[in-house]
């Protein structure tokens, strides 16, 4: 072996594992291969997502009620910017929701006057 060459060790290796076929609910899987075994880490988007996104998900969760880019800004410790850049990627990848008024959520809301909002009682406030 030369002087130089570099070898990487890879103690562990992660995959993601899903169902295929017909009649069988599509779902994704993180996998991590590690010490001979295989462990489940969880949903393969939440593992996937950065932690940025997670932060700014919990914000929404643990504040309850949708929020605006600047209160998710205040609520994280994020800058303004970065965070409204962020919020605009997540909601085209519908991991967040707008939901009027520049507020945004984890899940659509029913705007409806029907009373009943289908989505674990939110509604839309004015």
């Amino acid at each position: 072996m030369r002087a130089g060459n570099r070898f990487r060790f890879r103690p562990a290796v992660a995959r993601e594992l899903g169902p295929d076929g017909r009649d069988v609910e599509e779902k994704e899987t993180a996998l991590l291969f590690s010490g001979g075994a295989w462990s489940v880490l969880g949903e393969a988007a939440d593992v996937r997502r950065s932690d940025e996104r997670n932060t700014i998900i919990a914000a929404l969760e643990d504040h309850g009620d949708p929020m605006t880019p600047a209160e998710i800004a205040a609520a994280t410790g994020q800058p303004g910017v970065n965070i409204r850049r962020l919020l605009l990627k997540m909601a085209k990848a519908a991991e967040v929701h707008k939901v009027g008024k520049g507020r945004y959520w984890v899940e659509p809301l029913n705007t409806g006057n029907s009373g009943h909002s289908g989505n674990g009682g939110h509604q839309l406030r004015s």
